[in-house]
C-alpha cells in the first residue's frame, strides 16, 4: 500500500509539495492539505484532486507522513505535533526559527523513531553535486557564493540569512565538508529586518569563504565560484552550467616567455532533475526502506549553528561600534 502523505500549508513552497507529490501516485497517496487559509487550502486541493482538511488534526489522523511548509516561526510547533503521533516530517527549511526548537525536535524524532528531513533543496540539485566531485581533485583556496534577488513581501518577516542565506550555509557545509572556525559578517536593513548580508569564514586549512545574499536587486543570481591552486571554477546554480578556467602545462612553466598562452576553458552543462521531485523521492525512499536521509535533521541544526555565527558577528560587529 501507498504511503498516505499530507501537506500542511500552501503557499507558495506548499503548493509546489502538493504538484510534485501529486505526479507521485506510484510512491504515495497525496491524502490531503491543510491551510491556516481555508480558501486557499480548498483551492489547491481543487486543482490537485484531493481534499482540504478543516482542521489539523483531521490531517493528522489520516496520514503516515507530512510535509511541514508552514512560515518558519510554526515549524516547531506542527513538526512536533506530526511527530508526537508517529508521523514521519519533511520539514522546509530553515529546521526551526530556534536552535533549541531544532534541539528538542532531533530528540523527539529519535524517541518517536521517525523521520525527520529538512528541506535543503540545493542537496538535490544535480550541479552542486557535480561541484562537488571536481573540488574533490583541487586543492581549494577559496569559495565565493552569490543568491541575490528582488524584494519580495512573502518574506518580509523574516530576515535574509534566515529566508535565503541559509541556502548557502548548507551548501558551504557540503562543499567545505567542516564547520568553519571564524565568521565575521556585515549586513544591511533596508526594510523591516535585513536585507543584504555579506559574512566570511575562515576555515583551519586556511579556505576562506564569502557568502553574499540580499534581496534589494533587481536581477537573480545564484552563482559559486571557487579559487583553486590550479584553476578557477564557476558554478552558475540557475543555468545548471560549470565553467572551469586552468593554466596550461606549457604556460605554467613558461612564465617568463614574452607571449601569452591562453588557458584551457572547460564546460560542463548538468542535465536538469526537478531538485524537489527528487527531495521528495528520496524521503519516500527513507521512509519505505528505513535509510537515513542526506539531509538529516542534525544537518538543519548545523545549518542553523552558522546563521546563528553570522548575527552573533553583526551584534559583535555593533557592539563594538564598527558599522554594520
Amino acid at each position: 500500500m501507498n504511503l498516505k502523505i499530507g501537506v500542511i500549508g500552501v503557499g507558495a513552497m506548499g503548493k509546489n509539495h502538493v504538484r510534485v507529490l501529486d505526479g507521485l501516485s506510484d510512491r504515495c497517496q497525496l491524502t490531503g492539505v491543510y491551510d491556516l487559509e481555508p480558501e486557499r487550502g480548498a483551492s489547491i486541493a481543487r486543482d490537485f484532486d484531493t481534499r482540504s482538511f478543516a482542521e489539523l488534526d483531521s490531517l493528522l489522523e489520516s496520514v503516515d507522513a507530512a510535509v511541514v511548509a508552514v512560515p518558519v516561526f510554526g515549524h516547531y510547533d506542527v513538526a512536533k505535533k506530526c511527530m508526537e503521533r508517529g508521523i514521519h516530517v519533511f520539514v522546509e527549511k530553515p529546521l526551526t526559527a530556534t536552535i533549541e526548537q531544532g534541539r528538542e525536535l532531533i530528540g523527539l524524532a529519535r524517541t518517536k523513531k521517525v523521520k525527520l528531513q529538512v528541506g535543503h533543496i540545493e542537496m538535490f540539485n544535480p550541479t552542486i553535486r557535480v561541484l562537488k566531485d571536481i573540488m574533490q581533485h583541487e586543492e581549494v583556496i577559496a569559495i565565493d557564493i552569490h543568491r541575490l534577488s528582488p524584494f519580495d513581501e512573502r518574506v518580509k518577516d523574516i530576515d535574509v540569512v534566515m529566508d535565503t542565506m541559509i541556502h548557502d550555509l548548507y551548501i558551504l557545509s557540503y562543499l567545505a565538508g567542516d564547520q568553519p572556525a571564524k565568521c565575521t559578517a556585515y549586513g544591511r536593513a533596508l526594510h523591516q529586518h535585513l536585507n543584504h548580508v555579506v559574512a566570511t569564514f575562515q576555515y583551519e586549512n586556511a579556505v576562506i569563504a564569502t557568502l553574499t545574499a540580499s534581496i534589494v536587486t533587481e536581477e537573480k543570481v545564484r552563482t559559486i565560484d571557487v579559487v583553486t591552486r590550479n584553476a578557477y571554477i564557476r558554478a552558475d546554480l540557475m543555468d545548471r552550467k560549470i565553467v572551469i578556467s586552468r593554466s596550461t602545462n606549457f604556460f605554467m612553466s613558461n612564465r617568463n616567455a614574452d607571449y601569452k598562452q591562453q588557458n584551457i576553458m572547460e564546460k560542463v552543462i548538468v542535465p536538469f532533475q526537478e531538485p524537489l521531485r527528487e527531495q521528495l523521492v528520496h524521503f519516500l525512499d527513507c521512509i519505505r526502506f528505513d535509510h537515513e536521509p542526506m539531509v538529516t535533521a542534525e544537518d538543519g541544526l548545523n545549518t542553523l549553528l552558522m546563521a546563528d555565527k553570522v548575527k552573533r558577528s553583526m551584534i559583535r560587529l555593533k557592539e563594538a561600534g564598527e558599522p554594520s
